[in-house]
């Protein structure tokens, strides 16, 4: 053999220094990975198995590994030589790329709606998400926020119900949210609507006190005959008290709702966590508004349901002075009568219809120069408001 000729690669043997590599998914196309030493003599570095591909490349004179193309994950392996080496032979280099967390978690669908109906159990409807990333890095765990109503498992996306769905037509939703296992973890979320059917054509209709399901039969839940409840004009944020109901079904989860009507909208029910609780949600006005009537309806799992009337007296608060429908009185005094005599009448209205009011006038101020008296007067309205009336007086000369 011609000196300095490569040996056939079957003839070489394989090299004591083996190379096993840890690479980042993400390294950037031309990082030099590292550099392949056999020893002694030649110049005729080359890769002679496992780079298909075309992802490396070995400088022939350096020996230096330099990355050509992006990596895909998963584990190459390398077979280079020195085939000019004054003692050729094939060094192996094991290559794992290392999948970083640099990818966030993606929903088939931003959003999902499911349609069921009435008294529904169990499994409502399937979200998914899919996370590229490799390892624990796309393992995703997926989580309910915003409702009691429904659970979901956590690696299948099915979500099912808590409790039968109720009769009447009501629409829920919440949001899911996918989580990888990487550091730092990565999430997406989407928004879930679940829209119930009806069992019958009006809500008003399931008025049985008593509805069979297969063998079992369910009792209406109890609502007080009526309520009474008072609150002060112009306050919000209030709350008025609770409307309780009673479930005599074992494992029962009652629901409230307020019928719409043009004096509801000024009110909110909670709907299962506070039993009932009704709350003032805008300010109400005493003149307009003197009395208002809801009706909170009470629903259990099975579409049964009983109402109570609620009658709410808006309170008058003093929340406004006295007026006098003139700003100004002129009275005229004859001075040869004797006194006491009247010499006029001041009229003032109060705030609210069943308050009095007091008068009293302090003492005049007599301006000598202008020939004026100044009398002021105050009126007391629960509140001391003082309100100064300027009376012009004549002053007659004896």
């Amino acid at each position: 053999m011609a000196p300095n000729s490569p040996l056939p690669l079957k003839q070489l043997r394989q090299c004591q220094a083996q190379y096993t590599l840890r690479v980042r998914g993400d390294t950037a196309i031309g990082t030099e990975l590292t550099t392949i030493n056999q020893g002694f003599g030649g110049s005729g570095f080359s890769i002679v198995g496992g780079n298909e591909a075309g992802s490396f490349r070995l400088d022939p004179q350096t020996g230096q590994l330099t990355l050509t193309k992006p990596l895909l994950p998963g584990t190459t392996e390398l077979a280079v030589t020195d085939q000019f080496a004054v003692q050729p032979c094939i060094s192996r280099v094991l290559i794992t790329v290392v999948d970083e967390n640099n990818n966030t978690p993606t929903f088939e669908h931003p959003s999902y709606l499911f349609t069921t109906p009435c008294g529904s159990k169990g499994v409502i409807g399937r979200v998914s998400a899919v996370d590229p990333d490799q390892g624990l890095n796309g393992v995703l765990t997926l989580s309910i926020t915003g409702t009691s109503a429904f659970t979901i498992d956590s690696r299948s996306g099915e979500v099912h119900t808590t409790f039968p769905l109720p009769a009447i037509p009501s629409a829920y939703q919440f949001t899911v949210t996918a989580t990888d296992g990487g550091q730092p973890r990565r999430s997406a979320s989407s928004v879930v609507t679940i829209n119930v059917r009806p069992c019958l054509s009006m809500p008003d209709q399931i008025s049985s006190p008593t509805t069979t399901m297969g063998t079992y039969a369910y009792s209406a839940p109890r609502c007080p005959e009526a309520l009474v409840m008072e609150v002060e004009e112009n306050r919000a944020g209030i709350v008025l008290g609770s409307v309780m109901g009673r479930d005599a079904n074992p494992g029962g989860v009652l629901r409230y709702m307020l019928l719409p009507t043009a004096d509801s909208r000024h009110f909110q029910v909670d709907t299962v966590a506070n039993a009932g609780r009704l709350t003032v949600v805008t300010p109400l006005d005493r003149e307009s508004e003197g009395t208002i009537i809801v009706d909170v309806r009470v629903l259990n799992n099975y579409g049964q349901f009983c109402e109570t009337p609620v009658r709410i007296n808006v309170l008058d608060v003093n929340d406004n002075p006295p007026v006098f429908p003139q700003n100004q009185y002129q009275f005229r005094i004859d001075c040869t009568g004797q006194p006491p005599f009247t010499i006029g009448t001041v009229e003032a209205r109060p705030s609210l219809s069943l308050l009095l009011l007091s008068f009293c006038l302090q003492e005049p101020v007599i301006r000598q120069g202008l020939g004026l008296s100044v009398a002021k007067f105050d009126t007391l309205d629960f509140q001391c408001y003082f309100i100064y009336l300027f009376t012009l007086l004549n002053i007659r000369k004896r």
